[in-house]
């Protein structure tokens, strides 16, 4: 099971645009990490978007390269095809450049 040392950190972290990491949860119910992110202006939230990160891994296999476990992010309750490995997952810079893309291409806007 994935652990991710420090994610707390990320709590509070600039995005993109005007979107912040607002929550950040363990959900041991369906063992995924829970993050809220919420696009903030001047007068208040405008949006919001939930991403999770599974901490199950699967195993992604390849002819050409070894087997690597791979976790998957969904995004406003759809999984996603987006994944990583742990150790690239291990970098804050990198899951906050994921964020960023799930909220271009994923988000339901409202």
């Amino acid at each position: 099971m994935l652990t991710i040392d420090n994610l707390k950190k990320i709590e509070g972290k600039h995005i993109r645009d005007d979107w912040y990491v607002r929550e950040v949860a363990v959900l041991t119910h369906n063992d995924t990490y829970f993050f809220g992110l919420h696009n903030v202006k001047s007068f208040g939230i405008t949006d919001r978007c939930t991403i999770m990160l599974e901490r199950n891994h699967i195993v992604q296999r390849s002819s050409t390269h070894p087997d690597t476990k791979a976790y998957f992010f969904i995004c406003d309750s759809k999984r996603t095809n987006t994944c990583g490995t742990a150790d690239w997952l291990a970098d804050m810079d990198n899951i906050l450049k994921v964020f960023a893309d799930l909220i271009e291409r994923e988000h339901i806007k409202p």
